[in-house]
C-alpha cells in the first residue's frame, strides 16, 4: 500500500540547504548553542487548505498518522543537520502547540485567535474533522518520541499563546545565552528579535525569508518595507505598533489607526526625537501621538476616544507582560517533559514499526536526528 501525500505537503517546509546558505550569509552567531523554536501550528496548518484536504481522504488512517510523523520528526532532522554540519553550532529543538484558546488574550480580546480554533475544533466540517482525528494521533505518538530524541523537547503550552510561551523559555536560565531562531509566521515573535534572535519564515507562497534586525518589519509592511521607516525604531516597538493597528495573526476584527507605513513612520518619529522608547508606558505613546499628530486633529480624536480599547490591545501583544502572566503551575506543566529518555534502540524499532504500515521505504532519518553536537572541521 503506497504512502499518502502529506509527506510531501510536510516536505515543503524543509528549506533547501543552498537557500539556506543564502538566508544565513552575513548572520553572526556567537553563542554556541542554537535553540530552534518551532510553531507546530505553522507546520499543521497547511493540512487545512482546500487543496491539501483531499489528501486526508486518500489513504488509510494509519497511513496518514505515520506519514504526518515521520514528515514531522524529518524536518527537526534537516534542520539539525545544518545548524551542526553547516553553522558548526550544538542545538537543541522545542515543539510548541497550542490548540487551545488563551485566557489571558481572551479577557482582552474574546475572539483572539478565534480563527484558528474553529479548525481544530470544528465539528461541523466534515473534512476538518478527519484532519483533526489524525493529527490528534500523530500529535501523541510526537510527543512521546520527542522524548527519546536527545536534545529535542515538547513544550506542553496548551492554553498558553505559542509567543507568549516562546517568549517565557527563551528567557529561563537554561536558554537565555544562546542564539535563537523562531520557525514560525507568527508576526508577533518579531517583537523578539535581537542580536542573539532571528526568525525564520516561510510563507504561504513557498518564499523564504530571514527575519533580523535590520528587516524585522518585513513581515508586518511586505511591499512597504524597503522604504526604510524603520531607521529608529527597534523590534520590542513593535508592541506599540500591534497595539495601534493589530496583528492579522489574531483574527479580530481590527480597529487601526492608519495604514501600516503611516503608523511606522509616527512611531518612528517619535522614536528619533526621543518622546518615546522601548520602555515607554502605552499611555505616554499616546499622548505623543496625539502632540505629534496635533491634539484636534482627526487622529488625535480618535485615539483618545479608544484610548482603553488601545490600551488593552498593548496588554495583549506586548509579548514580556504575557510572559510574566504565565503561573507557576502552567510553568511547571510546560516544561514537565523536559527531559532526555534518549534511546536509540526505541528509536530503531519505532522505525521498523512505521516500515510494516505501509510498503514505502520512507523512514526517520536517526543520523540527522542524532547530530546534536557542532560539526568542526580540522
Amino acid at each position: 500500500m503506497p504512502g499518502s501525500m502529506l509527506r510531501y505537503t510536510l516536505g515543503k517546509t524543509m528549506i533547501k540547504y543552498e537557500a539556506l546558505d543564502e538566508l544565513f550569509n552575513g548572520v553572526h552567531i556567537e553563542p554556541d548553542q542554537v535553540v530552534v523554536h518551532i510553531d507546530a501550528w505553522h507546520v499543521f496548518n497547511r493540512f487545512f487548505r482546500p487543496q491539501e484536504l483531499v489528501f486526508f481522504t486518500s489513504a488509510p488512517e494509519d497511513v496518514l498518522v505515520k506519514d504526518i510523523v515521520i514528515g514531522f520528526i524529518n524536518i527537526i532532522g534537516h534542520y539539525r543537520k545544518y545548524i551542526a554540519a553547516k553553522l558548526h553550532k550544538d542545538n537543541v529543538f522545542l515543539i510548541y502547540f497550542n490548540p487551545g484558546r488563551s485566557a489571558y488574550h481572551m479577557q482582552y480580546d474574546k475572539d483572539y485567535k478565534a480563527n484558528i480554533v474553529s479548525k481544530l475544533f470544528n465539528t461541523s466540517h466534515k473534512d476538518y474533522i478527519i484532519v483533526n482525528d489524525v493529527l490528534i494521533k500523530a500529535m501523541k505518538m510526537l510527543m512521546d518520541m520527542v522524548t527519546r530524541i536527545e536534545k529535542v523537547y515538547w513544550i506542553h503550552n496548551f492554553g498558553i499563546d505559542t509567543p507568549s510561551a516562546i517568549c517565557y523559555t527563551m528567557n529561563t536560565p537554561a536558554y537565555r545565552d544562546s542564539f535563537h531562531i523562531l520557525f514560525s509566521r507568527e508576526e508577533q515573535l518579531a517583537e523578539l528579535i535581537s542580536k542573539n534572535c532571528i526568525q525564520l519564515l516561510q510563507r504561504k507562497s513557498g518564499t523564504h525569508e530571514l527575519l533580523t534586525t535590520n528587516n524585522f518589519t518585513e513581515n508586518i509592511l511586505h511591499k512597504y518595507a524597503k522604504k526604510g521607516v524603520t531607521k529608529h525604531l527597534t523590534p520590542k516597538s513593535l508592541k506599540f505598533y500591534f497595539a495601534l493597528n493589530g496583528c492579522s495573526d489574531t483574527g479580530e476584527n481590527r480597529l487601526t489607526f492608519g495604514f501600516p507605513y503611516s503608523t511606522m513612520t509616527r512611531l518612528d518619529t517619535l522614536y528619533e526625537n526621543g518622546s518615546i522608547n522601548d520602555d515607554s508606558s502605552i499611555q505616554n505613546v499616546i499622548e505623543e501621538l496625539c502632540i505629534l499628530e496635533k491634539p484636534y486633529s482627526a487622529f488625535a480624536k480618535k485615539l483618545k476616544k479608544n484610548e482603553e480599547y488601545v490600551i488593552n490591545r498593548y496588554k495583549m501583544y506586548d509579548l514580556w507582560l504575557a510572559a510574566r502572566s504565565i503561573s507557576k503551575t502552567a510553568v511547571g506543566h510546560m516544561f514537565h517533559t523536559h527531559f532526555d529518555l534518549y534511546d536509540q534502540e526505541a528509536l530503531e524499532k519505532l522505525n521498523e514499526y512505521l516500515i510494516a504500515i505501509d510498503e514505502t521505504n520512507d523512514i526517520i532519518s536517526l543520523e540527522n536526528l542524532n547530530m546534536t553536537k557542532a560539526v568542526k572541521w580540522n
